[in-house]
């Protein structure tokens, strides 16, 4: 259910922006639920008849599926993508923009970078459920013009949100002077993270400068691990059905307890 990746690979691990899924696209908006296809139900057994059985869309995947079909979480940025994310950053560069900002999310990246943003949200709504970009522009660039190039490149994909008590629409993945705080979350801390999720839609995060150590990243399928649990624990199906309460790892109000 996990597949790994080499960091030099993978769009990860400097810059992290989050985001809502969805055609429109507003300044400020809320998470909202991705729209997704509908689960073919199939006997599982033991399944529980009160809960969905077995999900057979392409996000329920293992790593050596995915291997047999690279095309459909692997992308490679294009001469025409470039181009276009090149006349941007001149833009961005020459008018110091950072987000938030009306200016910034109204730049008009191009058809090309329209197209690709219409197929990672088709891929994140109906297919593996995650993409692997290579090739976003970073070198020889101030990090910050970077980071903000990335941030309009993912409005492409939805509506920008804040998950943290910053209330940053972009941040740092870094152990150095420009880390997060946050609490108790673990973002920059040297070491090994686990497999986890955010409270927004769609996280992406951007490689700009490698750590010494090369690390790898993982994702994971949680439709492949919900079927897991139809298949071999269907018992356990009321207690998930019910959720558990969330923390906010120390960057809550008062109020909020």
């Amino acid at each position: 259910m996990e597949r790994r990746f080499p960091a030099h690979n993978r769009r990860l691990r400097a810059l992290a922006t989050h985001t809502v899924s969805g055609q429109r696209l507003s300044p400020v908006a809320s998470p909202s639920t991705l729209p997704q296809a509908a689960p073919r139900l199939v006997s599982g057994r033991g399944a529980h008849h009160a809960y969905p059985r077995r999900i057979t869309s392409p996000s329920a995947w293992v790593g050596s599926e995915l291997l047999q079909d690279e095309e459909s979480w692997r992308i490679c940025l294009g001469s025409a993508e470039l181009a276009e994310l090149r006349v941007a950053q001149s833009v961005i560069v020459r008018q110091a923009l950072r987000p938030p900002s009306a200016v910034l999310d109204s730049l008009s990246l191009g058809p090309a970078c329209q197209a690709l943003g219409e197929r990672i949200r088709a891929g994140l709504n109906t297919g593996r459920g995650f993409w692997l970009v290579h090739g976003f522009p970073v070198e020889g660039a101030n990090v910050d013009f970077v980071g903000s190039l990335y941030y309009r490149f993912c409005r492409e994909v939805g509506v920008a949100v804040t998950q943290n008590s910053e209330a940053g629409l972009l941040h740092k993945v870094t152990d150095g002077t420009g880390r997060p705080q946050q609490g108790g979350r673990g973002v920059g801390n040297p070491g090994p993270v686990r497999l986890h999720v955010d409270l927004t839609d769609c996280v992406s995060l951007l490689c700009v400068r490698q750590a010494p150590d090369d690390p790898y990243s993982c994702v994971g399928s949680t439709p492949n691990l919900y079927n897991k649990v139809v298949d071999q624990r269907p018992e356990f199906l009321p207690a998930l059905f019910r959720g558990y309460r969330w923390t906010r790892q120390g960057e809550a109000l008062p109020h909020e307890g």
